[in-house]
């Protein structure tokens, strides 16, 4: 049976990555539609209601699953469908495509200063969340802007991997001159099972050298936003 205490840090993390994961998958079909291609909006994928992007497994059953082994938290969403061949604005396709995927982890990035915003608006108004009591509702709020600050600046650094299927990967295809994004592209495809391992052991084992810089990140976000 869980006590109370782990029950509303789980459904706390359930709805920090939720609400990070639905802005997320919202901005590739905002800048898809943006660029001239309506298949996300057409699939109801415009849209910041999480019901419309949640996955099961990688929404809630396993950050679920995950909330009750610590506090290490990650997910997925459905990945918003979009077609190159759409695209009207005046950019090559490759670039509107880069455009499209780097909206994702872009919009964690605005969520994560967003978020610490919020607790300097709060004080603003004369409400201290950060010296709230344990318990109260002010300290609930700040807990929530708090995660998304993290969560938000960990979803920017594992989604700007250069690797499939994660929106680094579209990104870096984008920047690279086309011979070598071919030949990068060709790599990964010859090699998708090695590069999924590889991912795996990164973030499995790896994570704590992969993400050192939420910390010094979240710290240049609570000085920029004046949060402290």
């Amino acid at each position: 049976m869980l006590d109370a205490d782990t029950m509303a840090r789980i459904l706390m993390g359930l709805m920090t990555l939720i609400i990070s994961l639905s802005v997320h998958e919202w901005a590739h079909a905002a800048t898809a539609f943006w660029l001239g291609d309506d298949t996300g909006a057409r699939e109801g994928r415009l849209t910041l209601n999480p019901v419309s992007h949640i996955d099961p497994i990688g929404s809630l059953i396993l950050p679920g699953f995950m909330l009750l082994q610590g506090p290490f938290l990650l997910g997925w969403a459905r990945p918003v469908p979009f077609n190159p061949l759409n695209f009207t604005r005046k950019y090559r396709m490759k670039t509107s495509t880069m455009l499209t995927a780097a909206a994702g982890p872009a919009s964690n990035l605005v969520l994560a200063v967003v978020s610490a915003f919020g607790i300097t608006v709060a004080g603003w108004f004369g409400v201290e969340l950060l010296a709230s009591e344990p318990g109260s509702t002010q300290r609930a709020v700040a807990e929530l802007l708090f995660m998304l600050v993290q969560l938000n600046i960990v979803l920017v650094i594992l989604n700007l991997i250069p690797v499939p299927p994660l929106d680094g990967h579209k990104v870096a295809m984008g920047l690279l001159p086309d011979h070598l994004a071919r030949r990068y592209d060709r790599f990964l495809t010859d090699n998708k099972d090695f590069v999924l391992i590889g991912l795996l052991a990164v973030l499995f084992l790896g994570g704590e050298y992969l993400f050192a810089p939420v910390a010094p990140i979240m710290s240049a976000i609570f000085w920029m936003t004046g949060v402290g």
